[in-house]
Formats: C-alpha cells, sequence, structure tokens
C-alpha cells in the first residue's frame, strides 16, 4: 500500500460501506459492477489510479440519495411548515381552519407537464391527501375566492429558474398571498425570490458546510489531509465533461440526488454522460428547444 492510499480507508472498506449504504438507504439497483464501469473513468490522469479511484469512492460514499420514502416525507414537511405558518400569522387553530385553508389554497408545480415539477407535485398532492382540485388548472384566470397561490419545487438554490418560470407563466398572482415550497433552498436564492413573492418555505437551508470543497465543509472531519486532492480531482475531471460547471452548475459542489433526477448543482462526476463519461448517478436534462429533441430522437433511432 503506498503513502497516499493509506490516508483513507481501503478500496475494500469503501466499497463495503457503500454496498451496504446502497441496500440499506439507497434501495437503489445500483450494482458493484455499475460502480466499477463508474470507477473506471478515472484513469491515474493527475494522481495514482488506486488512490483516484479510492478518493472517487470517498466522495459517493458521501453522496446523500433520497429514495421514494424520504421524498414523501420531504412533501409532508414542506406542507406542515406551510401549515403551520399560515395558520399561526392569522393566529387561527388548525383543527378548526384546515378546510378554510384548503379552500382558499392553490397550489402549482414549477415547468412542464413532462418536467420534474409535475412529478415532484404529484408525490405532494399523494402525501399530504390532497384532491386534484386543489391544484391550480388555469394559471392566468384564478378564481377570485382563492387568497394564496403555493408553488411547489424540489430545489431551489439560485432562485434564477423559479423568477424564470414566474415571468414566463404570467400567472395571475392578484395581490394574493404566495409562497414557494421546495426540499432544499439556499439563502441567497430565499432573499432573491421573496423579493416576488411573500415567502420561501423549505425543509432544509443548504450552507456553505453543504459545499464539498468549502472551507466550512462537513464531509472532511478527521481526514482534513485528503479535501485538496479530492478537489484536485473533481476540477480535473470535472473540466474534461463539463468545462463550463466543472464543480457544477453555479459552482454547487453538492452531492445529492434524487430516485427520479439530480441537480445540474451536483458535481458532474456523479452524472454527467459527455465525452464518454460513464455516470454512476443518472440525470435527464431538459430539452426545451424541439430541434435538440429532435436530434435526441435520431440517435435513438440509430439503435431501435
Amino acid at each position: 500500500m503506498n503513502r497516499e492510499n493509506a490516508l483513507i480507508p481501503t478500496r475494500e472498506e469503501l466499497l463495503n460501506q457503500l454496498m451496504l449504504t446502497i441496500q440499506t438507504s439507497w434501495k437503489e439497483e445500483i450494482l458493484l459492477k455499475d460502480i466499477e464501469l463508474w470507477l473506471s473513468n478515472f484513469n491515474g490522469e493527475i494522481l495514482e489510479m488506486d488512490y483516484e479511484r479510492n478518493l472517487a469512492l470517498l466522495l459517493l460514499n458521501n453522496f446523500v440519495y433520497y429514495n421514494l420514502k424520504e421524498v414523501r416525507h420531504l412533501c409532508k414537511t414542506i406542507f406542515g411548515k406551510l401549515l403551520h405558518y399560515v395558520l399561526a400569522n392569522e393566529e387561527k387553530d388548525i383543527n378548526n381552519s384546515f378546510q378554510e385553508f384548503i379552500e382558499e389554497t392553490r397550489f402549482c408545480y414549477l415547468g412542464n407537464d413532462s418536467e420534474s415539477g409535475s412529478l415532484v407535485s404529484m408525490f405532494f398532492r399523494q402525501s399530504n391527501k390532497l384532491a386534484n382540485e386543489n391544484f391550480l388548472e388555469d394559471k392566468k384566470n384564478v378564481n377570485n375566492s382563492i387568497k394564496r397561490i403555493v408553488f411547489v419545487d424540489d430545489v431551489t438554490l439560485s432562485g434564477e429558474q423559479f423568477l424564470r418560470y414566474l415571468r414566463k407563466s404570467k400567472i395571475d398572482l392578484n395581490e394574493r398571498e404566495s409562497f414557494l415550497l421546495t426540499f432544499f433552498s439556499t439563502p441567497d436564492s430565499m432573499t432573491i425570490i421573496e423579493k416576488k413573492i411573500n415567502k420561501v418555505i423549505t425543509a432544509t437551508i443548504l450552507d456553505e458546510r453543504n459545499k464539498i470543497f468549502s472551507e466550512k465543509s462537513v464531509m472532511f472531519h478527521g481526514i482534513e489531509h485528503v479535501k485538496n486532492d479530492c478537489e484536485k480531482l473533481a476540477m480535473h475531471y470535472g473540466l474534461k465533461i463539463e468545462d463550463k460547471i466543472p464543480l457544477g452548475w453555479g459552482n454547487g459542489q453538492y452531492a445529492f440526488g434524487f430516485f427520479y433526477n439530480v441537480p445540474d448543482n451536483v458535481l458532474p462526476i456523479f452524472w454527467s454522460e459527455s465525452n464518454n463519461w460513464k455516470p454512476i448517478m443518472k440525470r435527464f436534462h431538459k430539452k426545451y428547444d424541439i430541434k435538440e429533441a429532435k436530434r435526441s430522437y435520431e440517435r435513438f433511432g440509430k439503435f431501435i
């Protein structure tokens, strides 16, 4: 064993821990062969190859994966926070006012029907036992009896996407109360968005501690000596596959994802498929341009 590999757990220890996490927490069908295929991306271009792969395993062991059960729990959490905030501000008893709250509220997902926002909306509706009628159908003609509009999404890290959606949709807020419910937000995104709506309510606020390579990162407690090498690894291969966002969109530096998708603020070494990179987590990109979608279909058509 060389000096570098001695700094962190062995490959066997890291693999065993990872497989245990996958089986007990992720509950995802990621097999050992899938991990080995992903590790083959790291071929010793900047550090000794075995050391690079151990560092990659260390990063993957710190990836936080949200399965269906956990997503449903997040849906209940943000709904409960909304209820508490609204009813507490109106000084109403939750048991007597819940039905009134529901009748006066319409929920709305972000984006198009085919995007993850509609999927999150479905989980939100099911988890909180809401009816289809509780969700906004005609976004430009909202009934006057509706007092508040509640947007639902999984992640808002910069706030840009939400504001873009708000401008594009031209939704009729008409001086109503307006909220954004998200699983994860950052302080910056909340500040920006709350200039346009009443409040962002989130399950978890992400700060510098959640950025893998920040000075306040909680990931490298006890193994600070490999932090710089991990960052070099992520940056080097990140530049090869996603040269404009080597550490994730907006320099995100995050390591989390959901069973249905991975945000692009997450390290690309986990999800990118550019330049023949073999991802361990699948990211489904949005295709807003019909020509882009057509090109994808034509490439797919070569294999059928």
